[in-house]
This record gives C-alpha cells, sequence and structure tokens, in this order.
C-alpha cells in the first residue's frame, strides 16, 4: 500500500507582457527568449515550436479525442463512430491576441453530425517561456461520452524517451490501475507499447504530475493543474484502428504523444458489460489548464 504525503501544487500563471507577436493573415508568430511559436489561425493549433533554432514539430499539433477502440470498447464504438469521434475535426469561428494571450473560438465537429463540443482555448507565455494552455470545454450532452480529449503532438521519431512520475510501471488506466504503483519511472516508446494480437489503444500512464519526453539533444516537460494520463508510440491512433493483425502495423516516421486530460477508461465491454459512469469522460463542461516547456 501506499500512502501519499503530498499532493500536487496549483500552476502559478504569470503573463508575460514582453512577447513579440507577428501576425498575417494565417499565422502568429510569438517571439519570447529562445523560442519561436508559430500559432494556425485557421486551425487553431501551434504549428511550430523551435527552440535555439531546432524544430520540435513534424507536424501540427492536434486536439484529439478519438482513440483507437480495444476489446472492451465492442459495446460502444459503434456510438462513437455514428458520431463521428474517428473523423472530428476544428471549426473556427475567432482568433485574436488579448492582453499578450491568443485566444481562439471553436467547435469539434465532423461532417454530416451535429457539433461536439464548443471550446474557448487561451494560449500565453510566462517569463521562463513556458507554454500555457487553458482550454475551456463544453460538451454536447446529447451525444455519447467522449473516447479521451486532450492534445496530439508529432515529434522527431528520436524524441521517444519518457521521464514520468505517475502510475507504473505498465500500462495504467484510471479503471486498470490496481496492479500499479505511485512512482517516478523512464521508458522508451517502444518499452510502453503492449503488443495486442489485435491493435488497439495500449500503453498508456494514468495519474501522471510531470513528464520529460527527450531525445536528439531536445527536451519537452509537461505540467498540469491536475493529474493527466499520456502515451507515447511510434504508431498513430489511426494506424492502431485500421490494422486487423498486429503484424500487419506500420511505425510512423515520428514520435506521438497524445497528452490527455481524460481518457475514459477500459472497462469490460467484452463481457458485455457497461463502463461504469465514474469512469466515463461525459462531463458538460471541464478545463485543461497545462504548461509545456522547450528545451
Amino acid at each position: 500500500d501506499q500512502i501519499r504525503i503530498e499532493t500536487i501544487k496549483p500552476l502559478k500563471t504569470t503573463i508575460n507582457n514582453n512577447v513579440k507577436f507577428d501576425e498575417d493573415k494565417r499565422y502568429i508568430v510569438a517571439n519570447i527568449n529562445n523560442t519561436r511559436a508559430v500559432f494556425d489561425k485557421i486551425k487553431g493549433v501551434f504549428s511550430s515550436i523551435c527552440c535555439d533554432n531546432k524544430e520540435y514539430f513534424v507536424a501540427p499539433m492536434q486536439y484529439n479525442i478519438w482513440r483507437a477502440p480495444t476489446d472492451n470498447d465492442n459495446g460502444i464504438k459503434e456510438q462513437w463512430l455514428r458520431a463521428g469521434y474517428n473523423r472530428a475535426f476544428t471549426k473556427m469561428y475567432s482568433c485574436k491576441i488579448i492582453d499578450s494571450c491568443i485566444v481562439v473560438k471553436f467547435s469539434m465537429v465532423s461532417n454530416a453530425n451535429r457539433p461536439i463540443m464548443d471550446i474557448v482555448a487561451e494560449y500565453s507565455f510566462d517569463e521562463d517561456g513556458r507554454l500555457h494552455g487553458n482550454i475551456k470545454c463544453i460538451r454536447n450532452k446529447e451525444m455519447v461520452f467522449l473516447p479521451r480529449f486532450g492534445i496530439r503532438l508529432f515529434l522527431d521519431y528520436h524524441m521517444e524517451n519518457a521521464t514520468y512520475t505517475g502510475y507504473g510501471a505498465g500500462e495504467s488506466y484510471i479503471d486498470k490501475c490496481q496492479n500499479s504503483y505511485f512512482g517516478k519511472f523512464s521508458a522508451t516508446a517502444d518499452e510502453m507499447f503492449t503488443d495486442y494480437i489485435i491493435p488497439q489503444e495500449n500503453g498508456a500512464r494514468y495519474g501522471v504530475e510531470k513528464l520529460l519526453i527527450t531525445g536528439e539533444k531536445k527536451s519537452m516537460s509537461f505540467l498540469a493543474e491536475k493529474p493527466y494520463s499520456f502515451n507515447l508510440s511510434h504508431y498513430t491512433q489511426e494506424e492502431l484502428f485500421k490494422k486487423g493483425h498486429n503484424f500487419e502495423l506500420n511505425k510512423s516516421n515520428y514520435t506521438i504523444l497524445c497528452f490527455d486530460y481524460f481518457n475514459s477508461g477500459i472497462g469490460s465491454g467484452s463481457c458485455c458489460t457497461t463502463l461504469d459512469s465514474k469512469y466515463q469522460l461525459d462531463d458538460e463542461t471541464f478545463e485543461f489548464n497545462f504548461y509545456l516547456k522547450v528545451k
């Protein structure tokens, strides 16, 4: 057994008003210290982050609500697919710079479906050059609960080393962690991959308070207001969903990081039982508050 004697400390947000912003019709470029970040106003995400002339993103970041369904998601998978969660994208309404913050309003939508959720996201930088994200969400309660919510980053292939403080050492989920313990762990993306015969969501780590991703003389660290979940892999969720057998899988040319506010539980749907509501991302409103630092 474990007894926690210290809890996660609240994040202190101090906005740096000395950030230099350059803006055109498509992009906002923020320059602070040795960091340059490019924000795509059409997609509502950062498409590039450079530090000391080193690029960290292979592709633009994404807001992520999908995962490759597990065997236990069979009872809910069809509802997720009908809701369009696997093909969701952002529909932008506005993007402005307000008091040194990039403020965007948009919806997560999919073709031929009702809007999935409305989002207001604010991005700013502190004195140390850390990116602070505050994402406020209002979900369409008439739709089925979400598989997950977070951001997905596409990093250089060699940024595959994770050091984290959370539940390990193996994969852990909100309802699948009784064989885990809280501590500090290190592993590579390949070591965290769980090789199921039928490819599916795997390898997440639950209850994480600190995360550091390193490789190729680059590092990226994450903190959040509340414990979060993450997954580091060389396989995209699309690849895991598309292939029927593990021997058919093809690795990506990059490392994929899913940094999640919440990843719904695994449950036991393969035995025809419904995932307990306390393990579902079914809240009508929620807020994801985090820091990202590159160096």
